[in-house]
């Protein structure tokens, strides 16, 4: 983001999460992803999401 909001921002950066979970529709999904790319703000936010997602398995109790 260059200055200006780009429409629909604050829409897209409340998909992040969704987004790092692979839990949205393809086309959402590709348009959260091509967002994150070019926004400074949301780039960041995306791949910290992601990141935790990663670790949640670890964090997980096991079953017995």
């Amino acid at each position: 983001m260059s200055g200006a909001p780009v429409p629909g921002h604050d829409e897209l950066r409340e998909s992040l999460a969704d987004a790092a979970l692979g839990a949205l529709a393809a086309d959402e999904q590709a348009r959260v992803e091509a967002h994150a790319a070019s926004c400074p703000a949301c780039g960041p936010e995306l791949a910290a999401y992601r990141a935790t997602a990663a670790r949640l398995p670890e964090a997980a109790p096991a079953l017995d």
